[in-house]
């Protein structure tokens, strides 16, 4: 009888006893809420990772790494349920119901999570089926269950099983309300007492470790700090967004920008938030650096630009673009509303949205009108020079042309009415026209009839200003529609989530990955969109590039185990299965071609000698077909096995064997390489 043997059955867990289990290590790197957070009862919940990582929910033994193909594609094996007892990676979702979140156990909350590819590493969103309750303690436990030693979840690269991370957060209480105080303190940058109003949300001091974004909202000409809190409106907007869940609590600063009178006039002399060009007063670095430092250091604020964000309205128009453009380290959301004198460079209308302004190139006489031209005149340097170095540092259009896409992402928002006489639209217009020229993604609101006034400034803050800085400080979507109204052409960024220069939909398409790159980034899509490569050479053109493809020269062999990753006849052979038999008194053996392999050998053994732990020796080697026939009989009662190898001539060498059932690599006898 003629019998045989294809592959042995491979224990997956033989590596990790012969290592020995791995230490687990914690993946996330933060979270939205943090543990101990006061939130609305629409929180958008999101954990982050600090590195990659790979998942095995379905237990196969093999692990898929979170990135955009996997995404995209819905694997089952990166899925994460939520209150699911038999997922291997879930995420505990329970109310307290004891209110005491020392303590585990509650009920569970009917939710979904997803991965989400706004940020990279990919980020996880857990979406509850409704509303959560209010004035409630909630908690989350990410990768619930972990065992690491059969690992679900692992850090790409050292392999560290994941360890659960656990958040606990409260909701805010219906008609929980923030409110307004009035600090001062004294700037560096200016060796003298400035006032500013604070708003601090509902919640604020309940739990001393939270952190909470900080918007800066800057006055216009004729006020000051006080302007925008005038009759209770930036305390009752926030307060009523927040308790709607609209947004997430958020600090508001309101500083003051004058110092002194204008002249012999009873006007203050507002200082446009902007340093001086002879630096007598440096109002920018004290809007910039100054009164930040000062409220993160007094108060509950976060620091970090992706948390700070500034507006401001006419004069603080003006001041908004120049302390946020021009500090893009510190501030992650721009907002000039109506700015007065926005663009003092130009000499011609920009006829928007055809951008033909022109500008000059000698700073003129803006004579001695403190509203006119004086004021202004300090700011940006003395009348007949050619210098505009520092007119560069402090006015929008300039600071505009020398941002880009990937610094603000898509969050710089412009309003200004066409109706306005007081700070022509033409000012906004030249700003518009320069972040379009630049590349740079922005929404930029001209609403017809409308003049220098709240129905400008009031409107926007509600409406645009409040709800996009929330959606950057807490990963949040924008709502729909809040980009209906804008004019430009450039308002989203194209996602370029490795932020290598090349969107990951450069063609526009509204399909991430229908025009892959290949050696060129023109008009195509990023091939490699969660790792960065600014080249976009994709060898083996499969539409995966080869800064994340895991098998280059598409030879069958991972990169990782391919000798050549760049030569498709290189590396070194897989195991070759299956192996089958037929024919009768003489055996015919075949065997499927395998990718990289020039020649065969063949080795044979009784099956009586195979169960004793002998592979046998080889019979035949150098082959060049995948057949082969062996006229040799077992002896009375026993039969015979066969084991088929793969051979690179190249750099590859030997294919393996197999192994025994206990993991064992087969070596037969008698082969000459």
């Amino acid at each position: 009888m003629t019998c045989h043997v294809t592959r042995a059955i491979p224990l997956v867990a033989a590596g990790l006893l012969a290592a020995g289990v791995a230490q687990p290590a914690q993946l996330v790197s933060d979270s939205v809420p943090r543990d101990g957070d006061r939130v609305t009862f629409r929180v958008p919940v999101s954990f982050h990772f600090g590195a990659q990582v790979e998942l095995d929910s379905d237990g196969d033994g093999t692990f898929t790494r979170v990135d955009s193909r996997s995404v995209e594609a819905d694997l089952a094996d990166i899925a994460v349920g939520v209150n699911d007892p038999a997922a291997r990676n879930r995420v505990r979702f329970e109310r307290d119901d004891d209110g005491d979140p020392q303590t585990p156990g509650g009920s569970p909350v009917f939710a979904t999570a997803r991965w989400d590819l706004g940020d990279w590493p990919p980020m996880l969103r857990v979406v509850p089926d409704a509303a959560l309750e209010r004035d409630t303690w909630y908690r989350l436990v990410l990768f619930d269950g972990a065992d690491p030693g059969d690992p679900a979840a692992r850090r790409v690269g050292d392999g560290a099983p994941a360890e659960p991370y656990e958040v606990t957060f409260r909701t805010l209480p219906a008609g929980a309300a923030g409110s307004v105080q009035h600090e001062q303190f004294v700037p560096p940058s200016l060796g003298h007492t400035e006032d500013y109003n604070i708003y601090l949300p509902a919640g604020y001091g309940e739990s001393t470790a939270q952190r909470y974004p900080v918007l800066y909202m800057l006055h216009g000409g004729w006020g000051d700090w006080r302007s925008w809190n005038a009759d209770g409106f930036v305390e009752q907007t926030v307060n009523r967004l927040v308790d709607e869940g609209t947004i997430e609590p958020v600090i508001v600063v309101m500083p003051d920008g004058n110092d002194g009178i204008c002249g012999f006039s009873f006007i203050p002399w507002h200082r446009l938030f902007s340093n001086d060009w002879d630096g007598s007063h440096l109002y920018g670095d004290y809007a910039a650096y100054d009164l930040p430092d000062d409220v993160e250091t007094r108060f509950q604020a976060a620091s970090g630009r992706r948390v700070r964000g500034v507006g401001g309205m006419s004069m603080g128009g003006f001041g908004a673009a120049s302390v946020g453009l021009g500090h893009p380290e510190q501030f992650g959301f721009v907002a000039p509303l109506a700015g007065w004198q926005h663009s003092v460079r130009m000499t011609s209308s920009p006829d928007y949205p055809t951008c033909t302004a022109d500008h000059w190139d000698v700073i003129p006489d803006l004579g001695d009108d403190c509203f006119a031209g004086e004021m202004l005149q300090q700011v940006i340097g003395p009348p007949g020079t050619t210098d505009l170095s520092h007119v560069r540092t402090v006015n929008g259009r300039d600071l505009a042309l020398a941002t880009d896409d990937d610094t603000f992402r898509g969050f710089v928002f412009l309003a200004h009415g066409d109706a306005d006489t007081t700070a022509t639209v033409e000012w906004s217009d030249d700003i518009s026209c320069a972040l379009e020229e630049r590349g740079v993604a922005h929404c930029y609101k001209r609403p017809p009839g409308i003049g220098h006034d709240g129905n400008l400034w009031n409107v926007a803050f509600e409406h645009d200003l409040l709800p996009r800085f929330n959606a950057l400080a807490y990963w949040a979507g924008l709502p729909a529609g809040i980009d209906d109204e804008c004019v430009n052409a450039t308002v989203r960024s194209p996602l370029d989530v490795d932020r290598d220069g090349v969107p990951g939909d450069g063609d526009a398409s509204g399909v991430f990955g229908d025009a892959p790159c290949a050696g060129t980034t023109a008009d195509c899509d990023d091939n490699c969109r969660d790792t960065p490569n600014a080249d976009q050479l994709d060898f083996d053109g499969d539409g995966s590039g080869d800064a994340c493809d895991r098998d280059d020269d598409a030879d069958g062999l991972p990169d990782t185990a391919d000798c050549d990753a760049l030569d498709p006849t290189a590396g070194t052979p897989d195991e070759i299965f299956p192996l089958t038999v037929s024919g009768g008194d003489v055996a015919r053996l075949d065997w499927p071609d395998a990718s990289t392999t020039d020649e065969y050998d063949i080795s044979r053994t009784a099956l009586s000698a195979l169960s004793a732990g002998a592979p046998g020796s080889c019979v035949a080697e150098g082959l060049t077909t995948s057949s082969w026939e062996d006229a040799e009989q077992p002896a009375a009662g026993d039969g015979l096995a066969w084991l088929v190898r793969g051979v690179d001539l190249g750099c590859g060498g030997p294919g393996p064997w197999g192994e025994d059932s206990d993991g064992t690599p087969r070596q037969p006898g008698g082969c000459a390489r």
